[in-house]
């Protein structure tokens, strides 16, 4: 076999998976499988943009890991900077998504109705995380 239909054999289209093989899932749970970085993500699809807001919508997160996962996203691409002109003491930083962070908005409001439909007891998680 060719490398190029092994390629495709493992990108082939799965009934449950679409063309999302084992090694892209892999990959993507190792960038964003923290406890607080897909709900930063969440948080800045709502508009919630200045680090204020974040911080506060996000309880338990320490304001120097919200730095640190700020820093990284960014690093990503998955996240820019903004500055603004501040008409009020409000910071002037603010952050969006940037293309690449808006392509994993299908992916949040799944995993959001999945845990609407199931309701899965907190109870019952992984106690290793």
């Amino acid at each position: 076999m060719a490398p190029a239909e092994a390629v495709r054999g493992l990108l082939a289209v799965d009934a449950d998976f679409g063309t999302a093989g084992y090694a892209e899932v892999s990959t993507a749970v190792r960038l964003l499988g923290d406890r607080w970085s897909l709900l930063i993500v969440r948080e800045l699809a709502v508009e919630n943009t200045r680090f204020t807001e974040i911080h506060r919508a996000l309880p338990g997160l320490s304001r120097s890991l919200l730095v640190t996962r700020l820093r990284y996203l960014e690093r990503l691409g998955i996240i820019e900077r903004r500055s603004t002109a501040a008409l009020d003491r409000r910071s002037k930083q603010r952050y969006a998504l940037t293309d690449v962070g808006r392509g994993l908005t299908p992916a949040l409001q799944a995993l959001g109705d999945w845990a609407l439909t199931w309701q899965i007891p907190i109870r019952l998680q992984d106690p290793t995380t």
